[in-house]
């Protein structure tokens, strides 16, 4: 059974609606903005900035290297 990315996206999004509904999840954290909508928005000095240098990409891919450990150590920790 073959389907397009469309396809599998509006399934994806079927299935997180139903699981979202029946959680009592907001819609609102499930909104989608038009295509236009987003381009419109990238126009003009209103967009993001890429405000992270060198040092704080850095240091936050340390982070995330420090903290995976943590993770995976108490993991280890609590099998033996």
């Amino acid at each position: 059974m073959a389907c397009g990315l469309d396809e599998l996206c509006s399934i994806i999004y079927t299935v997180v609606e139903c699981v979202s509904e029946d959680i009592g999840m907001p819609k609102r954290l499930l909104a989608k903005k038009p295509l236009d909508m987003l381009l419109k928005e990238m126009e003009g000095e209103n967009r993001l900035r890429r405000v992270l240098g060198p040092v704080a990409l850095t240091s936050l891919g340390i982070g995330c290297i420090i903290g995976t450990g943590i993770f995976v150590n108490r993991i280890e920790i609590s099998e033996q």
